[in-house]
């Protein structure tokens, strides 16, 4: 569901106002297990692309984090690596 779905579901009687606010905070928010979640519409709101802060994360988690990124935004930023991961 979308938010053009979601306000129409309002408009029409569907959904209340508070599941419709559950339900357009949840847009653009993809999940990794339990590591990251990640925000895939943050440049369309803020101008700015979501990025990874890699130096707390095992490398293997960040490569999957980033290629979940790229598959959703396709614009992975990696930060804060001491262990040199680059993008995929």
């Amino acid at each position: 569901m979308d938010l053009t779905d979601i306000l129409k579901a309002v408009k029409e009687g569907k959904m209340d106002l508070e599941s419709a606010e559950q339900q357009a905070r949840g847009l653009g928010f993809v999940s990794y297990m339990d590591i990251a979640k990640l925000d895939s519409h943050r440049k369309s709101r803020t101008g700015v692309i979501e990025a990874i802060l890699a130096d707390c994360k095992d490398p293997d988690d960040v490569v999957e984090i980033a290629r979940v990124m790229v598959a959703e935004s396709k614009e992975p930023l990696l930060q804060g690596s001491r262990q040199g991961i680059s993008k995929p």
